[in-house]
């Protein structure tokens, strides 16, 4: 192999693994996650569940549908009350089995566990349940 390819052929996998590590560490920058109290349900018991968005840079916007079991959890309550989201471009909606929601911070928000959208469910029945988020944008 001449020492042109090989410099050629060794450029571009640095090249390679630079992006790579790029793209880690900015889909590492913002996250989503979700806080739950209790960590487990039962029939009938309620089950307070917290969306919150960490930042390491500056986040002004967030989208995502919510995902969850109906035949597992009933939707009591959702709010947005202390909601690092200064603006609704829309507003948080449930359907059986999903909640959809947009919006807006003004002053961009960096730091973590921020509250974006609160949501209490009652167990329809006992066991482990998941959520999961679909869409997901910040």
């Amino acid at each position: 192999m001449t020492a042109f390819l090989y410099f050629k052929k060794s450029v571009f996998l640095f090249s390679a693994i630079v992006a790579f590590f790029i793209i880690v560490v900015r889909a590492e920058a913002v996250s989503l996650s979700f806080l739950s109290q209790p960590a487990s349900i039962q029939l009938n018991d309620l089950v307070t569940v917290r969306l919150t968005l960490s930042a390491e840079k500056p986040a002004n916007a967030v989208a995502a549908t919510i995902v969850y079991p109906p035949e597992s959890l009933e939707l009591i309550s959702m709010s947005r009350t202390g909601s690092v989201v200064d603006f609704w471009v829309q507003e948080p909606r449930s359907t059986p089995g999903s909640i959809l929601f947009e919006g807006i911070m003004n002053n961009s928000f960096v730091g973590t566990q921020g509250k974006v959208i609160e949501m209490t469910f009652r167990g329809k029945r006992g066991g482990s349940v998941a959520l999961a988020l679909r869409d997901a944008e910040v």
